[in-house]
């Protein structure tokens, strides 16, 4: 059975030049790419621009991510923050939880990794981020902190660090331990989605000693990952939406390509990436039942096509 792992980070771009030393997964500069990873990995360089002027925002960038289709082309503009209308429209219909359950995976072999404090089921907000949202929108359940007690999702902050000095009785994570839960969830589905964006915020703070650390976090809980994955039966997919943390010099985002990385099963398919947009239709590609067939996106959606029903399509 394939699976797929896809982890979000956001705000991780590639620098024209290296600036974090000793950190293998995120130490090098663009001329290094495409590139060979520890763990029999590879990565990409992927553009977060799409061809649209300015600088890549959140809202559309992780929407680009989770539908492959070019946000900021229907948007006119990239779109910071949260998703409004129209985008909630577009991850509504074409997010890959949506388009899974078309292709025939039950909606209980989608997992959303991510958990939440008891403050947001008790007071629901209408601005919610694309990832959190795109498991809204599809029925797949949210994670409680009963669940990140027992094992069954991570926090945002996969050390729960946070949760444990606001007084939530939970367990300190290494990130170690943290990719051993998020390995467990990977081989209980068959599509696991993680997101994790305390790099854009370090990123915004330009506080390089905390995006030291995040990231070797990150490359650990990544490794303890792979370590205990079956990698003959899974794909784990790394992505981001657009540059920030490897420009510290400034706040903003940045116009840099982002990295986009594979290990396991079909890893060698990320070599066709040259966009954010490819990385969901390449996942939704590994993921295709037998007998059925990748219906890629079209590159020209506008919001009144956002409304045509996708439809279930067979080989012939």
């Amino acid at each position: 059975m394939a699976r797929v792992l896809f982890i979000f980070i956001d705000g991780v771009g590639i620098p024209p030049k290296p600036v974090f030393e000793n950190i293998p997964l995120f130490s090098p500069g663009l001329n290094e790419y495409p590139r060979e990873l520890p763990r029999e990995g590879l990565a990409v360089a992927a553009d977060a621009r799409l061809g649209i002027p300015g600088l890549p925002q959140s809202a559309t960038g992780q929407s680009t991510l989770i539908t492959g289709v070019n946000a900021p082309a229907i948007m006119g503009r990239h779109v910071s923050g949260f998703p409004g209308p129209t985008l909630k429209t577009l991850i509504g219909k074409r997010g890959l939880f949506q388009r899974l359950q078309v292709k025939g995976i039950p909606r209980e072999r989608l997992c959303f990794a991510n958990a939440f404090r008891p403050i947001f089921f008790q007071k629901p907000r209408a601005r919610v981020s694309a990832s959190t949202f795109h498991a809204l929108s599809a029925g797949v359940p949210l994670a409680t902190l009963k669940d990140v007690s027992e094992g069954r999702a991570l926090y945002h902050d996969f050390t729960n660090r946070p949760l444990i000095n606001q007084g939530y009785p939970l367990p300190l994570l290494s990130p170690c331990q943290a990719g051993k839960v998020l390995a467990r969830l990977t081989q209980k589905h068959t599509f696991t989605f993680y997101e994790y964006f305390l790099t854009d915020l370090a990123g915004h703070r330009r506080n390089f000693p905390m995006a030291t650390r995040l990231l070797r976090d990150l490359e650990e809980m990544l490794f303890s990952t792979l370590d205990h994955l079956t990698l003959d039966e899974t794909t784990v997919i790394v992505a981001s939406d657009h540059g920030n943390i490897e420009d510290l010099e400034r706040s903003p985002h940045t116009t840099n390509p982002v990295p986009v990385m594979a290990w396991g099963r079909e890893k060698e398919k990320i070599l066709r990436v040259k966009s954010i947009q490819d990385v969901p239709l390449l996942a939704e590609e590994i993921l295709t039942l037998k007998g059925l067939h990748l219906t890629a996106m079209p590159t020209s959606v506008t919001p009144a096509s956002l409304h045509k029903p996708i439809t279930r399509t067979t080989s012939p």
